[in-house]
């Protein structure tokens, strides 16, 4: 605030408050703490419970940004037309990904962490009339868990068009905004600036607000507290609120300079692994003008948060207690049952891709499938006798083999140079074929179908938009896909031998923050599902869906993200990390 106020107005502010206070106008503590009896703390649960609207409201806001895993992985596109149209009309905006809740405290390891700015491309220019420089140039405070950087000011870009890249100079002052530890998460706070000829005072004035936001805003203490709650709605509100103060401090005392567009970025674990193996990341600042910004990562290789691989069985009506695998897997696992076994593949922390199966009770120590190598989870089915499998590259390349007991795994073959899906595939057999659904990075499904050699691919029929993998099985004569939608809503499709995909809407009720699993077992068709208070549920259909049910008994399960499902020895078997 004194970047902004004089220590006369902040006295005349406080004065005004102490008055609600003590007029009774404004309670100086919540009713939801005094209400409480004097036996009765205020936990951590109350906490988490209480923050829950909270933190929906924020998520809700056109200008807040909750990014999937799997978008992040994909390396761009994160920003929806919403998102980006209500930056553009407020001229600040929040990003944050969708976090994995957690009990414990942030992990001790830390990292070397360096962001640099690479390059900005104007897509649409700020044309002031006004005269003036016409130049662009960039403000960013970063700081972590673990580290708080200084505040960055990049060099003045003169004379930007539409259409034109501008690249920073290679001098660090200039272009590395953080370089420091990080553990849990790092958060940047970035400003778009075009420069108008203002004085040094501002400039002053507007190193003092940002070192402020850096200062005081991501103290350990929020880092923990929106770790454990895992909502995007918090972590991304927090900053929201404070960009949103920063600007309106902005408007008191700016001088000649315009913001063309202001936003807040939270990276956790995860978004930083990615970051770091993917090496580049392009973020939109669409406000006065529209320019993307290219950032580049040049720290330490970040290793992925791994999850305990773990499942459970169903039998008849009744769901086995959860069994501990000895593995550790950076994706959802994958399941088939093939000729009497069950194979799983998931991804191991070096990013190779693993395989093992369940034969006579044990199972056998995992190898890795050839050299393949991916950061999305792998796809199993099986059709004409063998088992079918496919991934994602690290190139974003679609792949897959197939296995045969005797010839055990055949060579990788690359689909076509066109598909280039944005996150894991999906199999199902479907009349002795294998379909494989894959998405691009504009959220549209691909359809690709192999009977003998894949027939390209077919773009989904009924328009579906998601940002996570497409659950697919075949059952009753069809082959059914399921899908989560941006506002986390479930919806179901069907394919029959003739008529293309039909459109079978949303299910009442329903939502997800993750991809689903879809297996035929007894007779109907079964989905698996994170509700969207993370814990693990099924539900069947066979003329209508039944009412979801904790998977695993009356002990509620969390996993990580999606479950992989497959029915094998008269058994219905769920897999997930956690």
């Amino acid at each position: 605030m004194r970047a902004a106020l004089t220590e006369q107005e902040i006295r005349d502010w406080g004065k005004v408050y102490r008055e609600a206070v003590g007029s009774g106008a404004v309670d100086m503590l919540p009713a939801v703490i005094t209400g409480r009896p004097v036996t009765s703390g205020y936990t951590f649960t109350d906490l988490k419970a209480d923050f829950a609207p909270v933190a929906q409201e924020h998520a809700a806001q056109p200008i807040m940004s909750v990014v999937d895993q799997e978008t992040l992985a994909a390396g761009g596109g994160v920003d929806s037309a919403t998102f980006l149209n209500a930056t553009r009309e407020v001229g600040f905006g929040a990003s944050a990904p969708r976090t994995v809740p957690s009990d414990e405290l942030p992990p001790a390891t830390s990292y070397r962490v360096k962001v640099e700015l690479e390059k900005f491309h104007v897509v649409r220019a700020v044309g002031d009339a006004g005269g003036g420089k016409d130049e662009i140039y960039w403000c960013v405070t970063a700081t972590s868990d673990k580290h708080k950087g200084p505040v960055f000011r990049s060099q003045e870009f003169g004379g930007v068009r539409q259409g034109n890249d501008y690249h920073f100079r290679p001098e660090p002052a200039l272009r590395v905004v953080f370089d420091g530890a990080v553990s849990s998460g790092l958060a940047l706070h970035i400003m778009c600036w075009e420069a108008d000829q203002s004085t040094s005072e501002w400039y002053d004035k507007l190193q003092t607000a940002m070192q402020a936001l850096c200062d005081q805003l991501f103290d350990t203490w929020q880092w923990q507290v929106g770790g454990m709650i895992g909502d995007p709605g918090l972590i991304g509100g927090v900053m929201l609120e404070v960009i949103g103060m920063i600007a309106w401090f902005i408007s008191i005392w700016r001088n000649e300079d315009d913001l063309s567009c202001e936003r807040g970025i939270v990276l956790d674990r995860q978004a930083l692994a990615v970051l770091a193996h993917r090496g580049t990341s392009d973020w939109h600042f669409n406000g006065d003008g529209y320019h993307k910004l290219t950032v580049k990562y040049s720290g330490d290789k970040v290793p992925f948060p791994t999850g305990t691989l773990e499942y459970v069985v169903r039998s008849g009506s009744t769901w086995s207690a959860p069994v501990a695998l000895p593995w550790k897997s950076i994706t959802p696992p994958a399941l088939a049952s093939y000729k009497g076994k069950l194979y799983a593949t998931f991804v191991r922390a070096d990013q190779a891709v693993m395989w093992t199966r369940l034969e006579n009770g044990a199972w056998k120590k995992p190898e890795r499938v050839g050299g393949d190598q991916s950061y999305y989870a792998p796809a199993l089915s099986v059709a004409r006798n063998k088992l079918y499998y496919a991934v994602t590259g690290k190139n974003d390349y679609l792949y897959y083999r197939t296995y045969t007991e005797d010839g055990g795994w055949g060579e990788a073959a690359s689909m076509h140079s066109t598909e280039s899906p944005a996150m894991a595939p999906s199999l199902a057999m479907f009349q002795d074929e294998m379909w494989m659904t894959h998405v691009r990075d504009t959220g549209i499904p691909w359809l690709n179908i192999h009977n003998g050699s894949w027939r390209g691919a077919y773009q989904d029929t009924i328009w579906w938009s998601t940002r996570n993998p497409v659950g697919m099985a075949n059952w009753g004569g069809y082959v059914w896909r399921i899908m989560r939608k941006s506002d986390d809503t479930v919806h179901f499709s069907r394919h029959g031998t003739s008529g293309g995909w039909k459109d079978l809407g949303q299910v009442s009720g329903w939502k997800t923050p993750s991809g689903m699993a879809l297996a035929p077992y007894d007779n109907r068709l079964w989905v698996l599902l994170r509700d969207m208070d993370g814990v693990l549920r099924a539900a069947n259909y066979y003329s209508s869906w039944s009412t979801t049910h904790f998977v695993g008994g009356s002990t509620p399960i969390r996993p990580m993200d999606e479950p992989a499902a497959a029915a094998h020895d008269g058994k219905l078997y769920v897999m997930y990390r956690r």
